[in-house]
């Protein structure tokens, strides 16, 4: 039998419950008013409200604050804090999206009137706890208006996120005396640890306000006191927590249960019972448990083991109560919570039409590339993450996903309002000094819209460095009454000296070369409008549009036309070029036509003399007897004088086939091992009429070689051709013959390498594959000449891959020129999806869309792009972001490469991505292996999500300090390959001031620093080459491939200065191998250094080397 003894102590700890607080008390607050609270919003954007939580724990509640924002205080009226205790109880919403940063802060120099400090946003001296969802436990100073500071750190200690968070409500604690400053944490259902998580002496104790800090995301407080003593928690002897809150389905219903005893309580019974009002107590189960004492938890329900409901329950309020007595029946202590039933039907009725809606769409579907078939399969993401979001109980998330799904189908939804329908210009080169006319007409896409806009023309230089002309012309709404309106700009090409110029000039007025026509469209306010066009530019992807490339020449000739005319028998055709001389000289010289595919490929050149009189205007028609090419080709013209280039320019042509055949070719999805080849598909379909009638063959090339010749028999069909994996582009040519033996060619350029993810690992061309990376964001984008040197000198550190946002095509070309990748990212950083719908509204998603769509369209063709990465560093809705984009992806890249997203530190989001990927830094007072904890942690997220990991930026956050980005390196990079990352990016290039240390200073000196570089060198070889053995006569040099993947073509040089020399060819080094260089012995005696540079290649294609510098020892 139970001993009285024990159930009076067990009562007198029920009834202390009550009054957990027992010493003296100099502020306290239950957090259901204000009255005893002053807020200062810093930000901006801060809200405090008082809501019922039906989470909150026994005996404190049902009204809490609820604190939103981006940094603000909730003040203790009329209460200086300088030694003594602070004690809060509350939750932070959002851990991985959006955490808290909170809450206690301390010796805050505000006075009682803040009107100052809000009007100013003041960040006056302040001591605050920082807990949050990434970084860990933190005291933190506001040191001035500008900067602040970790005082103490404790990383990964105390993540909001954690197990250790039992049922999301926290237990924080400052204690300010003796001396030293003191603070801990914990769950609210366990009782107070002894130990303090952070201890230090006090440097600088002195009176301030205290109270409550929010400094990002959404926090409840339910219970906040000052003391001068200390403040005891008594834990609850028993709680409750039923989720989800709001549920859709009784069998997901969960009941965890947390005991807290004095001493065990052996045969004790515990009864869980339902109510709904207006009926009676339902009893679900009754079970008799041997409780020991202390801490104790026990779970009911969930997925696994329902919960048994009955089936009288009705959508609504439901009270659960969960009773603990003695073994005789006598009741201990009982609790309850309050969830809400609701019925799905209506939600899952609209999730049944809208799928219906979007796969219609999808079927039916002309063209897949369609804005609205790509909206569709939007569509598609939002209703599947309801369907996840409505299981897990997350009402309000899965009426979200629902609402985006429908925006997404509706086709009311505009924000295209023009489109540019033709456009003539009157050259196809200018001359400085000389004028030229453009006629665009534009068509109104939505008649309702009535503004005043401004349409202006800029020329601006290749690089878009300098804009050497603007014109402009407004257009008043009633311009449109009549239908389209055609513009007309009648403009004159600045000279290089200005005329009637007196002085020098700095810089010239305008340059020779290419330049850009670019057309964009303004509104009354200023803001660049949307417009529906094929060429948006870079970053200006909502409304700036190139209409031309453009070579601007001194020299007095300029191309006034160039163009390719079929003749009627569709087998040859003319290039027509109208040249004109505006010298007062006649000009003699030779113009050279060229006819390529539009990956280069050469089809027909020609030399035709050009004798021009002065002031005159000549066409020449040049004709090519034979011309059986069709599809994506580009024409262009040079005009020489002799050696020298007068002006030249380039068309874009489409030729239809002169066959009724489709013919259409992708890569294979994945790459399979045939001994010691590497294989992948070519697949290659014929469609269209009396096709039967067709014969022809395929040739497939790929770095200037032949990978396969194949006859295509089965018409129609689909022929696979077995193709070698490889990095660059494979050029698929397709002859095909009718039945009259006439030949039409076209050719496909499909994008070689072929990435996998394998089971959480991510493969290139088969075989496992490190991303060796670095963030170059703007690389050197004014000078092609040195970005190519730094292109260089970064591959040769061992760089294989750059990350930027947005990057010019020209870089993107040039980084496969230099055998490197790019993962671009779209313009969606560091920001909040308030933003998007604040700035976008009101259909932010919609245009993000758009956005990510022509952003694809911009680089899917590009060789070099290997990743994508979708966006970085997003909060608040970021899953329905995700996967608002990523079927635009996977929809328009026929290469199907992986989406990424940049993960803000500690946010773990896997949804709408195909790796996974996370930023990692450490600042002061840090270290790396603080943030590894951390760093297992995403990767565990991405294990079971099944998706490989990689770091998109790391670095520390001490300044340029070399020491510790090699700290960086080692305690980031190298110990997540270690643990099982595919590698990941560097964030810098150059040196980012009061941040972090890169490869260079800055763009101007190229800085570096040797102890650095090494440790790059050593984060990224593939191999290590030691001293294995040495006689009289020779010596040898172990290679060792320390990487998941072959080194092929292995060749080495090996040198101890002029004296001795030695090269050869090892072949192929399977992986976690070795291989033997055998030398004759260098001349001399005792110990030398000798110089070995490995050459080799990865991933069938990917050039590498290594340079050691290897000691011989006697």
């Amino acid at each position: 039998m139970h001993s009285l003894k024990t159930l009076v102590g067990i009562i007198a700890l029920v009834i202390a419950q009550a009054n957990p607080c027992w010493p003296e008390v100099l502020f306290e607050s239950r957090c259901a008013d204000l009255q005893q609270w002053q807020v200062l919003d810093l930000n901006g954007d801060g809200s405090v409200a008082i809501v019922e939580d039906p989470t909150v724990p026994e005996g404190y509640g049902p009204d809490v604050f609820l604190l939103q924002g981006g940094e603000m205080f909730l003040f203790a009226k009329g209460i200086p804090f300088s030694e003594g205790t602070v004690l809060v109880l509350w939750k932070d919403h959002d851990p991985l999206s959006m955490d808290a940063d909170g809450v206690i802060a301390f010796q805050a120099d505000y006075g009682e009137d803040l009107s100052e400090a809000h009007n100013l946003k003041q960040h006056r001296h302040h001591f605050w706890i920082e807990q949050d969802g990434d970084e860990g436990f933190q005291l933190k100073e506001q040191v001035d208006n500008e900067n602040s500071k970790a005082r103490v750190d404790r990383a990964g200690i105390g993540l909001t996120q954690d197990s250790w968070n039992r049922n999301g409500w926290i237990w924080q604690k400052l204690s300010n005396s003796d001396g030293r400053l003191r603070a801990k944490f914990w769950s609210s259902v366990v009782p107070e640890p002894e130990e303090w998580q952070i201890e230090v002496a006090h440097w600088e104790p002195r009176p301030g306000r205290a109270g409550l800090k929010l400094f990002s995301g959404k926090a409840s407080a339910a219970y906040f006191a000052i003391s001068n003593q200390d403040l005891t928690v008594i834990p609850p002897l028993l709680d409750m927590q039923v989720s989800p809150a709001i549920c859709f389905s009784a069998d997901l219903l969960r009941a965890d249960l947390f005991i807290n005893l004095p001493k065990a309580l052996p045969d004790a019974s515990l009864e869980l019972t339902c109510r709904q009002s207006g009926a009676g107590e339902m009893v679900l189960l009754t079970e008799n448990k041997n409780l020991p004492a202390g801490n104790s938890s026990l779970s009911f329900g969930g997925s696994k083991s329902p919960l048994k409901l009955p089936e009288a329950l009705q959508p609504g309020p439901i009270q659960f109560k969960t009773t603990l007595r003695q073994h005789d029946g006598a009741v201990i202590h009982s609790a309850s919570r309050t969830i809400e039933l609701r019925s799905a039907a209506a939600m899952e009725e609209e999730f049944r039409k809208m799928r219906q809606m979007a796969s219609d769409i999808i079927h039916s579907a002309t063209d897949p590339q369609d804005a609205v078939v790509l909206n569709a399969h939007s569509a598609l993401a939002h209703l599947e993450l309801f369907q996840k979001r409505l299981k897990q109980g997350q009402a309000t998330e899965a009426e979200k996903s629902l609402a985006y799904a429908e925006e997404a189908l509706d086709p009311a939804v505009s924000f295209m309002h023009y489109a540019i329908e033709k456009q003539k210009l009157s050259a196809a080169s200018f001359v400085m000094g000389e004028t030229y006319e453009l006629t665009i007409t534009l068509r109104k896409l939505t008649p309702s819209v009535i503004e005043p806009l401004k349409a202006t023309l800029v020329l601006s230089d290749d690089l878009r460095a300098s804009t050497p002309l603007t014109v402009s012309q407004d257009i008043q709404p009633e311009a449109w009454n009549e239908g389209p309106v055609n513009l007309a700009f009648r403009f004159r090409l600045p000279q290089e000296f200005p005329a009637g110029q007196t002085t020098p000039i700095k810089l010239p007025s305008i340059r020779e070369g290419y330049h850009r026509l670019l057309f964009s469209l303004q509104n009354g306010s200023g803001e660049t409008v949307w417009m529906d066009s094929e060429k948006p530019v870079g970053s200006d992807y909502k409304g700036t549009h190139e209409l031309a490339r453009i070579y601007v020449t001194q020299n007095p000739r300029d191309l006034l036309q160039l163009d390719y005319a079929a003749h009627a028998d569709s087998k040859s055709g003319s290039i027509q070029a109208t040249l004109r001389n505006c010298d007062n000289k006649t000009f003699s010289g030779s113009l050279i036509l060229r006819l390529r595919t539009s990956s280069g490929t050469k089809i027909w050149t020609g030399v035709v003399p050009a004798r021009i009189a002065a002031g005159e205007t000549r066409r020449i028609d040049t004709p090519i007897p034979v011309m059986n090419w069709y599809g994506d080709l580009l024409l262009s013209a040079d005009l020489f004088h002799q050696e020298s280039l007068e002006t030249c320019a380039e068309k874009s042509l489409h030729l239809a086939p002169p066959h009724p055949w489709k013919v259409t070719a992708f890569r294979g999805m994945k790459v399979d091992q045939n001994g010691d080849e590497y294989l992948t598909d070519i697949h290659i379909q014929v469609e269209g009429p009396d096709i039967q009638k067709a014969t022809g063959h395929a040739v497939i090339r790929c770095n200037d070689r032949n990978y396969a010749i194949k006859r295509l028999d089965n018409l129609p069909g689909v022929t696979l051709i077995p193709v070698h994996a490889a990095m660059g582009t494979y050029l698929v040519t397709v002859t095909l013959l009718d039945g009259k033996g006439e030949a039409a060619t076209t050719e496909i350029p499909l994008v070689a390498h072929v990435f996998e993810n394998r089971e959480g690992n991510l493969f290139l061309n088969g075989e496992p594959f490190i991303v060796k990376g670095v963030n170059v964001h703007g690389m050197i984008p004014e000078s092609p000449e040195r970005n190519r040197h730094m292109m260089r000198f970064l591959k040769e550190i061992g760089f294989n891959m750059l990350r930027g946002d947005y990057p010019p095509v020209w870089e993107v070309d040039m980084a496969e020129e230099e055998n490197m990748g790019w993962m671009v990212l779209a313009p969606f950083s560091v920001n909040s999806t308030d933003y998007f719908n604040k700035h976008y509204g009101p259909h932010a998603f919609a245009q993000m869309r758009e956005v990510t769509r022509r952003f694809i369209r911009a680089y899917r063709d590009k060789p070099a792009v290997w990743l994508w990465n979708s966006c970085n560093e997003v909060t608040n809705e970021i899953e329905d972001f995700l996967v608002t984009l990523y079927p635009q992806y996977k929809q328009m890249d026929p290469a199907q490469r992986p989406v990424v997203y940049a993960n803000l530190f500690g946010q773990d989001k896997s949804l709408g991505q195909d790796l996974m990927a996370v930023n990692y830094y450490f600042g002061i007072p840090q270290s790396a292996t603080s943030r590894q904890p951390l760093i297992e942690r995403s990767l565990v997220e991405a294990r079971k999500a099944g998706l490989p990991c990689i770091f998109t930026e790391f670095n520390c956050w001490y300044g340029p300090v070399y020491s510790k980005g090699i700290e960086a390196l080692r305690g980031i990079y190298e110990f997540g390959i270690d643990k099982g990352y595919a590698g990941g990016f560097l964030y810098l290039l150059a040196e980012d001031p009061d941040r972090h240390p890169a490869v260079i200073a800055t763009r101007e000196t190229l800085w570096t620093n040797p102890s650095y570089i090494a440790a790059l060198h050593h984060a990224f070889d593939d191999a290590v080459v030691e001293h294995t053995g040495r006689s009289s006569e020779s010596i040898t040099l172990t290679v060792r491939n320390i990487r998941p993947y072959w080194l092929r073509k292995v060749r080495y040089h090996v040198d101890e200065g002029p004296g001795y020399s030695a090269a050869g060819q090892l072949g192929d080094i399977p992986p976690q191998s070795s291989a033997n260089i055998t030398l004759t012995a260098p001349p001399g005696t005792g110990d030398q250094f000798l110089s070995v540079d490995l050459q080799f290649e990865t991933h069938q294609g990917l050039k590498s080397h290594v340079v050691k510098q290897v000691a011989v020892r006697e």
